[in-house]
């Protein structure tokens, strides 16, 4: 998720801290996903009436899964139902928890360069 100044990104969330924005450097080829009101207009726009009908009751579905109270969370497993049309609430969910441990791994391995950094100048 990018930030409202639109050069820092939000890659993971907890309930224990604020989230971390990080910079978004051009070598890593960000790519502009979009949202899922995003999403529901595209799959609506090329007529996709009944895929439409299902993504937007997985979108309101996913609120009384695990996903729910996770902004980043919801998105990763609506994006997967959205690129692959499987509307699978229980799929999307499991996509979205890998999508997310996967997030979770790419902090901490930031936050652990970022640590050894500040030690190495420090020093």
């Amino acid at each position: 998720m990018v930030d409202e100044s639109g050069v820092h990104f939000i890659d993971y969330l907890t309930d224990e801290q604020l989230a971390d924005a990080k910079p978004i450097y051009e070598v890593l080829q960000p790519e502009f996903v979009g949202d899922t009101g995003h999403w529901s207009f595209n799959i609506l726009e090329q007529g996709n009436y009944e895929t439409y009908e299902k993504f937007s009751g997985l979108l309101e579905d996913l609120f009384e899964t695990p996903a729910g109270e996770n902004e980043l969370l919801r998105c990763r497993a609506a994006y997967h139902a959205y690129k692959t049309g499987d509307c699978d609430l229980n799929k999307a969910v499991e996509i979205g928890l890998q999508a997310d441990a996967a997030a979770h791994a790419r902090v901490m391995a930031y936050n652990r360069l970022a640590d050894e950094t500040l030690a190495i100048e420090g020093a």
